[in-house]
């Protein structure tokens, strides 16, 4: 944070609770700068304008501070349909060099963000393909006959992939907990994909996982807040 047109001084540690006391200050924030409040809870900056007005009384108030630059997952899948449009144009201007580098980062970053098993939007909603490998791994995990996993749990879809008869998944426990984690197919290991060029080369896949996915979302929400 830059000094602002604010009495006393202001320096990169200034706090909200400092801004507070300061009344009301107008600041430079950097992108991806992070403000404290009370010394306590920390918060990331990623989407507001570098130039803000700090209203002390509002300030106070810890929902609207969430409303302003708070948890970028709040509320994440209203704002990942209104921002599809933005997501489709970032896509296709992006470098595919810039988001390579930094998706190993922002892919860790949002699985500590994320708990899958609170989620499990993936395993509800969509199918993995089953392709060869799984199908024999699988079958073999089971001790089931290929042939007999493949009638009781397959068919093949329009674009000539095996995918699961049923959502949700039949391997989908009460508790969101794969019952073959270990052998789930390639495509579930994957998934969401932001870690490899697939966000790039595949924007279409993209957009759609980043419409049930909070990890992709979260993922292109940084990527965005980067590139501006």
């Amino acid at each position: 944070m830059r000094e602002g047109k604010c009495p006393g001084k202001w320096t990169d540690r200034t706090s909200l609770r400092d801004a507070i006391r300061l009344k009301r200050c107008k600041v430079t924030v950097e992108k991806g700068e992070k403000m404290r409040l009370n010394g306590s809870v920390s918060i990331w900056l990623v989407s507001i304008p570098k130039t803000i007005w700090l209203p002390a009384d509002s300030y106070r108030d810890k929902k609207y501070l969430a409303g302003m630059a708070g948890d970028i997952l709040h509320n994440w899948e209203k704002k990942s349909k209104e921002r599809h449009k933005l997501y489709k144009q970032y896509l296709q201007r992006a470098s595919k060099n810039k988001v390579l580098n930094q998706l190993p980062e922002l892919h860790t970053e949002a699985f500590d963000k994320v708990d899958c098993l609170k989620c499990a939007n993936c395993c509800r909603n969509y199918s993995p393909r089953f392709k060869t490998p799984d199908i024999k791994r699988i079958s073999k995990h089971l001790q089931l006959r290929e042939s007999d996993f493949i009638e009781k749990y397959l068919k093949v879809d329009e674009e000539g992939d095996f995918v699961v008869k049923s959502l949700p998944c039949p391997f989908l426990g009460s508790d969101n907990a794969c019952s073959i984690y270990d052998q789930r197919p390639s495509d579930c290991q994957r998934f969401p994909y932001t870690d490899e060029d697939v966000i790039i080369k595949r924007q279409p896949l993209t957009l759609k996982n980043s419409t049930f996915c909070p990890i992709t979302y979260y993922v292109l929400e940084k990527l965005m807040a980067a590139g501006q």
